[in-house]
Protein backbone atom coordinates (compact mmCIF):
# COMPACT_ATOMS: atom_id res chain seq x y z
CA UNK A 1 0.00 0.00 0.00
CA UNK A 2 1.28 3.50 -1.33
CA UNK A 3 1.48 6.42 1.63
CA UNK A 4 0.71 9.04 -0.89
CA UNK A 5 1.18 11.66 1.78
CA UNK A 6 4.25 11.02 2.50
CA UNK A 7 5.56 10.43 -1.30
CA UNK A 8 4.25 13.72 -1.64
CA UNK A 9 6.23 15.24 1.44
CA UNK A 10 9.24 13.20 0.13
CA UNK A 11 9.00 15.20 -3.13
CA UNK A 12 7.99 18.95 -1.96
CA UNK A 13 11.35 18.35 0.32
CA UNK A 14 12.99 17.82 -2.48
CA UNK A 15 11.77 20.42 -5.42
CA UNK A 16 12.02 23.08 -2.21
CA UNK A 17 16.13 21.90 -2.07
CA UNK A 18 16.49 21.99 -5.90
CA UNK A 19 17.94 25.03 -7.62
CA UNK A 20 18.29 25.45 -11.54
CA UNK A 21 19.75 28.23 -13.20
CA UNK A 22 19.79 30.08 -10.03
CA UNK A 23 15.73 29.25 -9.63
CA UNK A 24 13.76 27.87 -7.17
CA UNK A 25 10.78 25.75 -8.39
CA UNK A 26 7.83 28.80 -7.38
CA UNK A 27 9.72 30.49 -9.93
CA UNK A 28 10.09 27.59 -12.67
CA UNK A 29 6.29 27.02 -11.45
CA UNK A 30 5.30 30.63 -12.21
CA UNK A 31 6.99 30.62 -15.64
CA UNK A 32 5.37 28.03 -16.84
CA UNK A 33 2.00 28.94 -16.02
CA UNK A 34 2.00 32.32 -16.95
CA UNK A 35 3.11 31.16 -20.18
CA UNK A 36 -0.26 28.70 -21.01
CA UNK A 37 -2.47 31.22 -22.11
CA UNK A 38 -2.98 35.55 -22.46
CA UNK A 39 -6.03 35.19 -19.97
CA UNK A 40 -3.77 33.44 -17.06
CA UNK A 41 -0.79 36.10 -18.24
CA UNK A 42 -3.44 38.65 -17.58
CA UNK A 43 -4.05 37.95 -14.25
CA UNK A 44 -0.73 38.82 -13.07
CA UNK A 45 0.10 42.03 -14.98
CA UNK A 46 0.78 44.38 -11.87
CA UNK A 47 1.43 41.42 -9.31
CA UNK A 48 3.82 41.51 -6.80
CA UNK A 49 5.61 37.67 -7.92
CA UNK A 50 7.63 37.66 -4.99
CA UNK A 51 4.56 38.13 -2.48
CA UNK A 52 2.90 35.49 -4.85
CA UNK A 53 4.90 33.11 -4.08
CA UNK A 54 5.29 33.42 -0.69
CA UNK A 55 1.47 32.85 -0.90
CA UNK A 56 1.72 29.92 -2.70
CA UNK A 57 4.10 28.49 -0.04
CA UNK A 58 1.53 29.33 2.28
CA UNK A 59 -1.24 28.06 0.17
CA UNK A 60 0.46 24.47 0.21
CA UNK A 61 0.56 23.82 3.70
CA UNK A 62 -3.05 24.34 3.69
CA UNK A 63 -4.31 22.70 0.52
CA UNK A 64 -2.14 19.40 2.81
CA UNK A 65 -3.87 20.59 5.99
CA UNK A 66 -7.15 20.21 4.20
CA UNK A 67 -6.20 16.78 2.47
CA UNK A 68 -5.50 15.42 6.02
CA UNK A 69 -8.03 16.91 7.98
CA UNK A 70 -10.90 17.26 5.47
CA UNK A 71 -11.33 20.93 7.08
CA UNK A 72 -10.97 23.95 4.86
CA UNK A 73 -9.13 26.67 7.05
CA UNK A 74 -10.20 30.36 7.16
CA UNK A 75 -7.40 30.86 5.08
CA UNK A 76 -8.36 28.64 2.15
CA UNK A 77 -12.27 29.86 2.62
CA UNK A 78 -10.98 33.35 2.23
CA UNK A 79 -8.34 32.37 -1.16
CA UNK A 80 -10.96 30.41 -2.42
CA UNK A 81 -13.17 33.36 -2.60
CA UNK A 82 -10.81 35.94 -4.09
CA UNK A 83 -9.80 33.20 -6.81
CA UNK A 84 -13.97 33.28 -7.24
CA UNK A 85 -15.44 36.85 -7.01
CA UNK A 86 -12.04 38.92 -7.81
CA UNK A 87 -9.51 37.11 -10.15
CA UNK A 88 -12.36 34.78 -11.91
CA UNK A 89 -10.25 31.78 -12.00
CA UNK A 90 -12.06 28.89 -14.47
CA UNK A 91 -12.03 25.63 -13.98
CA UNK A 92 -9.62 25.21 -17.06
CA UNK A 93 -7.18 27.26 -15.17
CA UNK A 94 -7.22 25.17 -12.05
CA UNK A 95 -6.56 22.27 -14.32
CA UNK A 96 -3.65 24.16 -16.03
CA UNK A 97 -2.33 24.92 -12.92
CA UNK A 98 -2.28 21.33 -11.34
CA UNK A 99 -0.67 20.45 -14.81
CA UNK A 100 1.76 23.09 -14.52
CA UNK A 101 2.78 22.50 -11.01
CA UNK A 102 3.61 18.64 -12.18
CA UNK A 103 5.58 19.84 -14.66
CA UNK A 104 8.05 22.11 -12.17
CA UNK A 105 8.05 18.84 -10.35
CA UNK A 106 9.38 16.93 -13.21
CA UNK A 107 11.50 19.42 -13.50
CA UNK A 108 13.10 19.57 -9.76
CA UNK A 109 12.38 16.46 -8.17
CA UNK A 110 15.28 13.90 -9.39
CA UNK A 111 13.26 11.42 -7.96
CA UNK A 112 10.21 12.37 -10.44
CA UNK A 113 7.77 9.35 -10.80
CA UNK A 114 3.97 8.17 -11.89
CA UNK A 115 4.38 7.53 -8.31
CA UNK A 116 5.46 10.97 -7.16
CA UNK A 117 2.83 12.89 -10.31
CA UNK A 118 -0.12 11.05 -8.64
CA UNK A 119 1.19 11.95 -5.23
CA UNK A 120 1.24 15.31 -6.12
CA UNK A 121 -2.91 15.00 -8.04
CA UNK A 122 -4.16 12.57 -5.15
CA UNK A 123 -3.03 15.59 -2.39
CA UNK A 124 -3.64 18.54 -4.12
CA UNK A 125 -7.16 17.67 -5.62
CA UNK A 126 -9.20 17.91 -2.81
CA UNK A 127 -8.19 21.75 -2.31
CA UNK A 128 -8.16 22.28 -5.81
CA UNK A 129 -12.02 21.09 -5.93
CA UNK A 130 -12.46 23.11 -2.82
CA UNK A 131 -11.25 26.35 -4.52
CA UNK A 132 -13.49 25.19 -7.92
CA UNK A 133 -16.57 25.54 -5.89
CA UNK A 134 -16.45 27.23 -2.66
CA UNK A 135 -18.55 30.21 -2.55
CA UNK A 136 -19.46 31.81 0.85
CA UNK A 137 -23.32 30.85 0.89
CA UNK A 138 -24.02 34.42 3.22
CA UNK A 139 -23.50 36.97 -0.07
Amino acid sequence: MKNFEAIFNDSYSRVLAAKKNDRNFFDHFYEIFINQSDEIAKKFVNTDMQRQKDMLKTSFFHILNFFVQKTASKYIQDIAQLHHDKIKVTHEEYRIWMDSIIASVNEYDPMFSNDVEVAWRVVMAPGIEFMKYFTHQSK
